[in-house]
């Protein structure tokens, strides 16, 4: 039983830093596409639904490797997401807060499951979940800008616009099959306890 207990924090951890490094490289090119203008049009809410997906699965990560991590830590953090995004332009609308607080509910309330529910992955699969349909805005963008290019395609020019899209896309899919098979695995289970779930008290 020992044995398998340790199986199993040891596929944790390394789901956890799979999803760590995801969200981290999501959060990333989120950002710089929202700099270059590219995967969205100015005003569109996709830049920053895919940035805050991107942090909200990397705080996924961090709370399955620290899972004493304080839950109001990773609340306030979340909240602090639309935050950091505003501080790019260094423009505060109203929106802000109120995209600020729906980010904070959001991971409240994917904590709360995850206790109630004994489901871990509830998280993941709706973060990449949302990261995915980003990805896809960003997919549909990118080949209406090439399609509409007056240039001949060379080989090399496809696959670097083949690749940059693949790459997340392959990283996303894994996510989303991964947390899926989890959460449906899960219905009707209790989680054992030192493998990711806990106490949300405090």
């Amino acid at each position: 039983m020992t044995g398998e207990i340790q199986t199993g924090v040891q596929r944790l951890r390394i789901w956890g830093t799979f999803k760590l490094f995801v969200g981290m490289l999501a959060a990333v090119s989120s950002i710089f596409g929202m700099m270059q203008r590219v995967s969205a049009s100015p005003g569109s809410w996709w830049g920053p639904v895919a940035v805050a997906s991107a942090a909200l699965l990397t705080l996924e990560g961090i709370f399955q490797l620290l899972p004493e991590t304080y839950t109001n830590l990773l609340i306030a953090l979340a909240a602090m997401i639309p935050i950091g995004i505003s501080s790019l332009s260094g423009e505060w609308p109203a929106r802000v807060w109120i995209f600020a607080a729906m980010v904070a509910f959001l991971e409240w309330t994917i904590r709360r499951l995850s206790s109630a529910t004994g489901r871990s992955e509830i998280g993941t699969l709706v973060f990449s979940g949302l990261l995915g349909a980003a990805l896809a805005n960003t997919t549909v963008e990118l080949f209406r800008y090439y399609w509409n290019a007056p240039s001949v395609w060379t080989l090399g020019q496809i696959m670097g616009f083949m690749f940059p899209i693949a790459l997340p896309w392959v990283l996303v899919a894994i996510l989303i099959l991964h947390s899926g098979r989890e959460v449906f695995r899960a219905r009707g289970e209790i989680a054992e306890p030192g493998l990711g779930q806990r106490d949300l008290s405090n």
